[in-house]
């Protein structure tokens, strides 16, 4: 004979609670491989890969739940969400006491608990501990987007990974593993529980306490010590495959960087890396703004300078610097992105013409000097306000005429604009001698 059942859930609440969890366990997933990654400093799967799964499924999350409020305002059942939360929302002083005891209780099971309603304290805490999560997940998430390089969204999203994570740990160990409280994981799909279990954990919801029901232990002692070893194992197995080491080396660098070191959403180049101070992000970063233009001009003067004067390329533009130069892809990013092909060399103060077109690019933007940075290009500060600057003059003595400019053209030095005349010097009795 099938047992009597009760129905726990209604049909929206089933549908706002499904809603609201594949997205979210989507979301603590993959925030824990970012983080476990920036932390230990490997790449499992690639970052740009795991922030696009995480925030598509933000941003599912808030228009599943938007959408399903919607709906239950149209159709008239947020009446029943709007009851549980005022279930959760209301506690006694039996509801402090299950709390305190419930830790006992887990460890002897004769500690009795108060008994509850169709929502134990337990779960009242848990209810409005998740929508406060994800409230708070869905505002900073909006904001780490909207406000890119600003480290205070960041920093209250990652921090709230913590409670989001340990609360997620005991509702699965609740839902999935212990045998006592499992047995109502059916209502969650279909809506009813059996009376038994009804009566045994909310005995005030039916209104027929059983106090024989009463003593049965909410917590199975064999589930929550297996529960813990296996944890236990998985951390030992991981700790071994990474390396004992290793991870203590890498917890130093984390502990030194203050933390930031988990926010980094990358490697540094190295000319930026070593700029790093006692302030570590925040010399670059504001806490609730997006990343200033302000911090790079002060280092790099020369753009400071042109945007300024609105000379060159870089005067043509408008916008933060972020736009084009983007940090924190590695130690061997270029943050400079040009298209050498694309490039419309006249927006530059130097516009090239004649023979200088058929120039590599290199031949006049390979970086002086030796070294790491004499293999890299650069594209500001070249001097080329005469030919001798990339010229060497092969003139014993210049010309008195002029520049080199007077006589030579771009398009070969060796057509000249005018005659070559050289001029004479006077001698000793004022008879003009001709240069050789």
């Amino acid at each position: 004979m099938k047992p009597a059942t009760v129905r726990r859930f209604a049909s929206i609440e089933i549908a706002w609670h499904w809603v609201q969890a594949v997205p979210y366990l989507v979301l603590v997933v993959t925030g824990t491989i970012i983080l476990a990654e920036r932390a230990l400093g490997q790449e499992w799967l690639s970052q740009a890969t795991l922030s696009w799964l995480h925030r598509g499924a933000g941003l599912a999350l808030a228009a599943l739940l938007g959408g399903t409020l919607a709906v239950a305002l149209l159709t008239g059942h947020a009446r029943r969400l709007g009851e549980t939360l005022r279930d959760a929302l209301s506690w006694r002083l039996r509801d402090i006491v299950w709390l305190v005891k419930v830790p006992l209780h887990a460890l002897a099971p004769s500690i009795r608990l108060p008994p509850a309603g169709r929502l134990n304290p337990g779960q009242k805490l848990h209810t409005l501990a998740v929508v406060m999560l994800v409230a708070l997940f869905i505002v900073t998430g909006v904001l780490v987007m909207a406000m890119p390089g600003a480290l205070g969204p960041r920093l209250v999203h990652a921090a709230l990974f913590v409670p989001a994570a340990a609360y997620l740990s005991v509702h699965l160990f609740l839902s999935l593993v212990n045998p006592p409280t499992r047995r109502g994981l059916g209502g969650i799909f279909f809506g009813h529980v059996s009376s038994e279990y009804a009566a045994a954990h909310h005995p005030l919801w039916v209104g027929e306490p059983d106090p024989e029901a009463a003593r049965h232990a909410l917590v199975s002692r064999l589930a929550l010590v297996g529960g813990v070893a296996v944890l236990a194992a998985g951390a030992g197995l991981a700790v071994w495959l990474y390396g004992p080491g290793k991870l203590t080396g890498r917890a130093a660098v984390v502990w030194a960087s203050n933390g930031w070191e988990v926010l980094k959403p990358g490697e540094l180049t190295p000319d930026h890396a070593c700029l790093l101070g006692a302030s570590g992000c925040l010399g670059c970063h504001r806490l609730f703004e997006k990343t200033p233009s302000e911090g790079c001009l002060e280092c790099h003067e020369k753009i400071g300078q042109a945007l300024a004067e609105r000379l060159g390329f870089h005067g043509t533009l408008t916008g933060p610097c972020r736009t084009c130069h983007t940090e924190h892809q590695g130690t061997e990013a270029d943050l400079r992105p040009l298209d050498r092909h694309a490039f419309d060399h006249a927006l530059a103060r130097y516009p090239l013409e004649g023979e200088h077109q058929k120039v590599a690019c290199n031949a006049c933007h390979l970086e002086p000097g030796e070294g790491p940075a004499a293999a890299r290009t650069h594209y500001i500060g070249l001097d080329f306000e005469s030919c001798t600057d990339c010229h060497e003059d092969p003139h014993k003595k210049p010309p008195k005429q002029g520049a080199c400019s007077f006589c030579h053209t771009t398009r070969s030095w060796q057509e000249r604009k005018a005659p070559l005349v050289v001029p004479k010097e006077t001698g000793p009795a004022g008879v003009g001698v001709r240069n050789p």
